[in-house]
């Protein structure tokens, strides 16, 4: 219905139509939409009859003059539209409701185009329809698949309405004005009739909210806010100072101390049981971003007495502060020492790093390689790459390089790296052959079994050798270099012993081999 003429009626299925005599005679078709949708929601402004709207499913259409041409001023991209109410003075400010499960989906305001979302605390669960109550602070109450809410003031803090009304789908809603109490707020529900019940009659003046300090900062600081009560009027029914306040987070204190990003709002509640709620402060926290340092060598550490060290911090900063006050994402240092930097964003707002620890670091010394068998071994330390005739072998980072027959006829060196980054090469270690069916250290046939009896010795050591093969058995000693400094060729049938002299050698560490047609067993023995 026109609200202020009775006899005009609009009537809608995929376009709008109106009738001028009370429904009967002819109707005039007034939109042209082309679109298969049917509309579900018809609505023409209280304050300017002019001015009338029309939704289907996804889009909310706006005509200024009576119906002669129309605009699109809102599509849904998600839930489908509902239902429209119109404010009674402003021609030009309506507000939307929405179904399905889209969270935060639920309730917009548009006014003079300008989207605004009300959907607030409201559980996720479809909207249905929509009213709004006539000189009241913007009290709007709808109907929803578990009943209804109301919010006023703007605040877009939704209460359930009502105490006496089942969880039922609330397929409509309307305000039968009448004098005070005859103002009556009616539901009509999905298969449960029609309900009632007295709207609120609370019309106390907003609640400002005042802030120390700014609304937006960086993480860590913070804003007070307050409640600064409008004066109200002076009589009996409507008391100047409420009872109580409650917060959006929960807080009932009349001040609050914030440091989180969120909209805030307070309700203040009267003796009279009437309820005032401000407008909501949005709350903008910058979080702090993560900063680090890496630097260039991958370690935190200074090699000799002349090395620097570049430090390095990420990206995501537009200026950066070192705690030795230089600035600059890179910055090169020469002492050891704590470093941290501190970044600051287009926001202005500061991270800062953890400590780092710089240490000064001796050169390790040079590492040797001994062979032992397909294997060669580097001497210990805290990481290792090994190098094929000056070349990087990817993937080649551990103590113990196996060798491969494409090894054969090269010189490969190990480049050892201590804790603090410093590194050393050894010299080239030639090899010449790749050894096959060879059994290393790591590597025993555990059907043979080789004992050197005493290890470590003093000088003389026994060699013991059960279920070894029949035939030819060549033993060669080697020292920690892979030079031969004993041969000797023997017979065995399987078992056998034999008696080695050590005591014209230097002590150290050295390889005895063993060696038949199948077989090639390194066992390692100390000479103290």
């Amino acid at each position: 219905l026109n609200p202020l003429n009775p006899k005009v009626l609009f009537a809608g299925y995929q376009n709008v139509w109106k009738n001028d005599n009370y429904g009967g005679g002819n109707w005039t078709r007034l939109s042209s939409f082309g679109s298969n949708q049917t509309l579900v929601a018809i609505a023409v402004a209280p304050s300017d009859t002019n001015v009338i709207y029309a939704a289907n499913y996804s889009d909310l259409y706006a005509s200024y003059n009576g119906g002669y041409t129309w605009n699109s001023i809102y599509t849904s991209s998600s839930s489908s539209i509902t239902s429209i109410a119109v404010d009674p003075q402003d021609p030009k400010r309506l507000w939307v409701t929405k179904s399905g499960f889209t969270p935060s989906d639920k309730v917009l305001e548009i006014n003079n185009g300008e989207v605004s979302n009300l959907s607030g605390n409201l559980p996720n669960v479809p909207v249905n329809a929509i009213v709004y109550q006539k000189n009241s602070p913007d009290r709007l109450f709808i109907g929803t698949d578990i009943g209804v809410f109301y919010t006023d003031y703007s605040s877009a803090y939704w209460e359930k309405y009502g105490d006496d009304m089942p969880n039922v789908v609330i397929n409509d809603i309307e305000i039968n004005y009448g004098a005070n109490s005859q103002t009556k707020l009616r539901a009509a529900t999905y298969g449960r009739g029609i309900w009632e019940a007295d709207v609120i009659n609370c019309n106390y003046q907003s609640p400002a909210i005042t802030y120390t300090g700014a609304t937006s900062f960086c993480e860590g600081d913070s804003v007070i806010l307050s409640v600064d009560l409008p004066d109200q009027p002076n009589d009996a029914e409507q008391p100047q100072e409420p009872l109580n306040y409650i917060w959006s987070n929960g807080s009932t204190s009349k001040s609050i101390v914030v440091k989180e990003s969120g909209a805030y709002s307070v309700i203040a509640t009267y003796p009279d049981g009437c309820k005032a709620k401000s407008k909501a402060v949005t709350v903008n926290v910058v979080p702090q971003k993560d900063i680090s340092v890496t630097s260039g060598t991958g370690y935190f550490g200074l090699c000799g007495d002349n090395d620097s060290l570049e430090l390095r911090a990420n990206l995501g900063f537009s200026e950066y502060e070192w705690s030795n006050g230089m600035t600059g994402r890179k910055i090169m240092i020469t002492e050891p020492g704590d470093y941290y930097v501190t970044g600051f964003g287009t926001s202005g707002c500061p991270s800062k790093s953890i400590i780092y620890t710089v240490g000064r670091y001796d050169f390790p010394e040079k590492p040797t390689i001994t062979r032992d068998s397909n294997n060669l071994i580097a001497n210990s330390s805290n990481s290792y790459q090994w190098y094929r005739n000056g070349i990087k072998i990817l993937g080649s980072i551990d103590q113990i390089y196996k060798i491969r027959e494409s090894d054969s006829a090269s010189f490969l060196q190990v480049e050892i790296t201590n804790q603090g980054g410093c590194k050393a090469i050894s010299d080239s270690f030639y090899v010449d052959q790749y050894l096959k069916n060879e059994v290393g250290v790591n590597e025993i046939d555990y059907t043979i079994a080789v004992d050197i009896i005493p290890n470590p010795t003093n000088g003389n050591t026994l060699i013991r050798a059960n279920n070894f093969d029949n035939g030819q058995i060549k033993i060669e000693i080697k020292d920690i270099l892979g030079k031969l400094i004993f041969s000797k060729e023997i017979y065995a049938n399987g078992d056998f012993e034999m008696q080695i002299d050590l005591n014209q050698y230097a002590a150290g560490e050295y390889f005895i081999v063993i060696k038949s047609q199948n077989h090639s067993i390194t066992k390692k023995i100390v000479k103290q």
